[in-house]
């Protein structure tokens, strides 16, 4: 990857002879000569969005915007009722950050050269659910310090302190390459 584009491909896949991976190319020289020069001195970056509620201060603030009474409440009586409104109050969040989600999208423009949205894994080991969403930025080398400088730029903006963005990388283009048909794989 540091010396030229490189096509990904699936995790384990095998082939059996070196002839199979030659007729695998041959196949698909076409789709894989254009993904190269499509990805040609670029690379993926992993772009995540998060809401946190590890303090109670934070929660305390996304209550105060969304009921105009909280304000009037005894510390005691809103500690409680922070407790008893949580899922209320994480559910609220996360609208939110995902209806901010089109434009920090938009503001990554120039650098991020292309934007896929990743599904969500179906199973996560956060036991809040904190994860909003995943994107794949496909990004010119030279154009990498300029990618973190807009995110940054954009988590001052649009990012509420309880929003995360999360940029890692650069790895492989793998969200950007074009689908080939496993069975001409030839792998096991």
């Amino acid at each position: 990857m540091a010396w030229s584009a490189v096509f990904p491909m699936r995790f384990a896949t095998l082939f059996v002879t070196l002839d199979s991976l030659t007729n695998f190319m041959r196949r698909h020289e076409t789709a894989i000569a254009a993904f190269l020069r499509q990805v040609r001195r670029q690379e993926e970056w992993a772009l995540r969005i998060t809401v946190t509620f590890d303090d109670l201060t934070v929660l305390d603030d996304l209550a105060n915007q969304l009921w105009p009474e909280w304000s009037g409440y005894s510390p005691g009586l809103r500690y409680l009722r922070l407790r008893q409104k949580r899922p209320c109050l994480v559910k609220a969040a996360r609208e939110r950050a995902e209806m901010l989600m089109p434009a920090i999208l938009a503001g990554l423009g120039p650098p991020a050269g292309m934007i896929r949205h990743l599904p969500r894994p179906m199973a996560t080991c956060d036991p809040e659910h904190r994860r909003v969403d995943n994107y794949a930025l496909l990004v010119p080398v030279a154009q990498r310090a300029a990618l973190t400088n807009r995110l940054s730029d954009l988590a001052a903006t649009w990012g509420p302190k309880h929003i995360g963005f999360e940029l890692s990388g650069p790895w492989p283009p793998y969200s950007f390459r074009p689908s080939l048909p496993a069975r001409d794989a030839a792998a096991t």
